[in-house]
């Protein structure tokens, strides 16, 4: 398994809300709440990619993104989903700054498939990183998350590189997009 990926960190009362339902639903977290903006594949334990992503996240301007609605990927991972061109094409000049491959873009479902967006909570975690839930559980999380008044457009002013640390990912390093 890699050891990194790229996210974005919500506002409040977003942040809390989702941290708070995921208290309440499982035993262990192992990573704070996110918007995925790269996932795991090409971000190599060498390091020598962050020098490049932090110039090109650094030459993009700030945008803003807006919460559309909870979703499923099949009924495995509840998630929040967002929509934004600029996170979109942010994604893509990353995957291609990385030379991710078409079947790892499949993998991890990068390039044509990415997705943006927040995972609530899921049946699995991989390598132990956060507790599973059942399918009811991730009912009532969602439910529970659309009687909040959260889903508000925000500005994406920053970015977080994230290492796989002690069977969590912690934040490695902060990297700002230009006003």
């Amino acid at each position: 398994m890699s050891k990194y990926f790229i996210g974005i960190v919500p506002p409040e009362p977003m942040y809390s809300t989702v941290l708070n339902l995921q208290h309440q639903y499982m035993d262990r977290i192992g990573v704070e709440p996110h918007i995925t903006l790269k996932a795991q594949s090409n971000l190599t334990i060498d390091e020598n990619w962050i020098e490049d992503i932090t110039n090109l996240i650094n030459h993009t301007s700030k945008f803003t993104v807006t919460p559309k609605q909870t979703d499923y990927f099949g009924k495995e991972v509840l998630y929040v989903s967002f929509d934004s061109l600029e996170i979109h094409d942010l994604h893509q000049q990353i995957v291609g700054l990385l030379n991710v491959t078409k079947e790892m873009q499949q993998k991890y479902f990068e390039g044509d498939l990415y997705v943006p967006h927040l995972t609530v909570g899921k049946q699995s975690y991989g390598d132990d990183i956060s507790t599973g839930n059942n399918i009811n559980n991730l009912l009532n999380m969602e439910k529970e998350l659309n009687q909040k008044d959260i889903f508000k457009p925000f500005q994406v002013n920053e970015v977080y590189i994230y290492k796989y640390v002690n069977n969590k990912y912690v934040r490695l390093k902060k990297v700002g997009l230009k006003d």
